[in-house]
């Protein structure tokens, strides 16, 4: 079996294999790659929460890059998925929406703030021991009462009964 060295198809006396292969290929491969492009999307879809999180100056790039771009991208490459056509383009429309993922990612990157600017996180912690027969909201609003008191003291503390 001989093989091009460049495009990996089938050459020589093997090439009348090329054919059949991508089309068996095809047909195998593309649940695959619809699963593969819905939950990629998701995910790059829900790192947008760190986003905010992480990086609230930049949030509104971030979020412009993953939602505005990239997501509606790989949503497009979805429905294209369903088209005849897709078969031939396979290859070359999966390559595009893996170098603008990709650049996505990059493009975020650069945004991002420089790292060693600190993060400031504060937690205040509430805890109540759940005493028989209790209804579970007034167990939770005791709770929450500790943690707002923790709050109103100064923050990064637990309270709890006495």
């Amino acid at each position: 079996m001989k093989l091009n060295l460049l495009t990996l198809k089938f050459s020589g006396d093997s090439s009348a294999l090329e054919g059949p292969f991508l089309s068996d290929y095809w047909r195998g491969s593309l649940f695959h790659i619809r699963i593969s492009l819905i939950l990629g999307a998701l995910l790059y879809a829900a790192f947008g929460g760190l986003d905010a999180f992480l990086m609230p100056e930049q949030k509104y790039t971030m979020w412009l890059i993953r939602l505005i771009v990239v997501c509606p991208a790989l949503l497009g490459l979805l429905l294209t998925s369903f088209l005849k056509s897709f078969e031939q383009y396979m290859q070359p429309l999966l390559a595009g929406g893996l170098i603008l993922a990709g650049g996505g990612i990059v493009c975020m990157i650069v945004i991002a703030p420089v790292p060693g600017q600190d993060i400031h996180v504060t937690v205040s912690i509430g805890l109540a021991q759940y005493k028989t027969q209790e209804e579970m909201k007034t167990f939770i609003h005791r709770a929450d009462q500790f943690m707002y008191q923790g709050k109103r003291d100064g923050k990064d503390r637990v309270c709890c009964e006495p």
